[in-house]
């Protein structure tokens, strides 16, 4: 063995380390406890757990996280072969002072508390939700599992994009990064901890329950093309986006990737991650769902939004903290990759798959719940190409059919919201039932060059002017 000294010293977690430590390094041999089946992996499921428990016990300031990650995220070769140089995590660099505080004096503390404890704090440990079901969590629980996330002790295995590091180190791969929405994620991260501080001693808080459902559902498509309800277009807001609108009284859209939370820890910056950065209990997610399927929704109710973030894409920045904090419903949507083939989203099987993903979602409420409006908008039509009057139509269809109100956000597309309320009064009082629209929808597709005018056409049915079916229909775009 070498004389040389750790340079991890005391943050080492390897429990083969090498190098001589400053302090009686060798633990006496841990037994793992047993894991249920089907549950999440606990850090105590570790084999190296108490080098790990060690570590983060001896945290004390920011230098020590930093120490801590950079062991955390050195595989043993290169602790062997390189000479490490422990740096200042990158999305550390452009944080306020009053940012830097709370990390040492409420971040640190708190998750120290967290981890150490988690063993009794979630008991009994948390299930995978590889079938339908829920899992229910306090907001000390929620807590616990961030922090337990953010100091690297979970490995994401139920994504395809686990990476080779150790086994338990992907999370917190944001704070290594210097760009935009690197920094921006770590902000929001920060302040969710400093609200949560603040409320810590608040046990009616604490316990309130936070829910996920993965949720599944089969549209009945005899039913829906025969449906004689009326078709109630969905009414458009312009101006704000979908968190601003009533945050306790509608159900949200999550426009998610299949694999949830899509790539919030790497970079992403869209729909989805955007929400998750600023609603971090959503994270838990990450860690209890594996990819969705075709009829599959994931539910979340009682989130609450903890920050607002400005902007969009690469240009995100954190805004402020919410000083009244509010729960919300959201539920998370995937959306099909158009972009390769456009035309093919109006094809039957890529028809139907849609009109099921938003039956799933808008379906998935208790009854009680049941009239609070759907808001949603452009799903599945930024980068993964979708036609947003097509996606427009087929989400006022399902909301139609179950009777569930729907705001769709245009959020400052002054031409969609044009379109929009055109339809809306080209069928305003006259509204015709689902099967006679669909069967208009069905023919008018069936001609790519009518696309643009989805929303405008003179041909639109009403319940006085119903369709009336050509002897051809061109089967390109048939769902009967």
């Amino acid at each position: 063995m070498t004389t040389t000294l750790c340079q991890f010293d005391q943050f080492c977690i390897s429990k083969d380390c090498p190098f001589q430590h400053s302090y009686p390094f060798k633990l006496e041999d841990y037994q793992i406890p047993k894991q249920p089946r089907m549950t999440i992996d606990l850090p105590c499921y570790l084999s190296e757990w108490k080098y790990l428990e060690r570590a983060i016990g001896n945290i004390k300031t920011i230098e020590d996280l930093q120490k801590y990650m950079a062991s955390m995220f050195t595989n043993e070769k290169d602790k062997r072969e390189k000479e490490i140089t422990i740096k200042k995590l990158p999305s550390f660099k452009n944080l306020n002072e009053n940012e830097k505080s709370i990390i040492q004096n409420e971040l640190i503390p708190l998750c120290k508390e967290m981890i150490i404890n988690h063993q009794n704090i979630l008991l009994p440990p948390p299930v995978i939700l590889y079938k339908e079901g829920k899992v229910m969590f306090t907001r000390k629980q929620s807590l616990c599992l961030i922090s337990c996330m953010l100091f690297g002790l979970y490995s994401l295995k139920l994504r395809k994009d686990s990476r080779k590091f150790n086994e338990y180190a992907q999370f917190p791969f944001f704070l290594f990064r210097e760009d935009s929405v690197s920094i921006t994620m770590t902000q929001c991260i920060i302040h969710y901890f400093h609200l949560i501080f603040k409320e810590f001693t608040n046990d009616k808080f604490m316990n309130e329950i936070i829910e996920i459902e993965r949720h599944s559902s089969q549209l009945s498509l005899k039913e829906l093309l025969n449906s004689n309800k009326k078709l109630i277009p969905g009414d458009v807001d312009n101006i704000h986006g979908i968190m601003e609108i009533n945050e306790t009284e509608n159900l949200k859209a999550d426009f998610a990737n299949k694999y949830i939370g899509g790539g919030v820890l790497h970079g992403g910056s869209v729909q989805e991650e955007i929400m998750f950065m600023e609603c971090p209990e959503m994270f838990i997610s990450m860690i209890t769902n594996p990819v969705m399927d075709d009829q599959t929704t994931i539910l979340f109710k009682n989130i609450i939004r903890y920050v607002k973030i400005k902007g969009y894409g690469r240009g995100i920045q954190f805004n402020k903290e919410f000083e009244h904090l509010t729960s919300n419903n959201i539920v998370a949507l995937d959306a099909l990759v158009a972009y390769i083939n456009p035309n093919e989203q109006y094809n039957e099987q890529q028809t139907l798959r849609e009109l099921n993903k938003v039956f799933s979602g808008v379906e998935c409420l208790s009854e009680e719940d049941h009239l609070i409006p759907f808001v949603s908008g452009k799903w599945g039509c930024g980068v993964f190409g979708g036609d947003w009057r097509y996606k427009y139509l087929l989400q006022t269809i399902v909301c139609s059919y179950v009777e569930r109100p729907f705001i769709f956000t245009s959020f400052h597309d002054n031409e969609a919201q044009s379109e929009i309320e055109q339809f809306k009064t080209k069928i305003e009082n006259d509204n015709p039932s689902i099967r006679d629209f669909i069967q208009w929808l069905v023919s008018f597709c069936s001609n790519h060059e009518n696309l643009p005018y989805l929303l405008t056409s003179p041909t639109i049915p009403t319940a006085s002017h119903p369709f009336k079916p050509q002897e051809e229909i061109n089967n390109k775009c048939t769902i009967v």
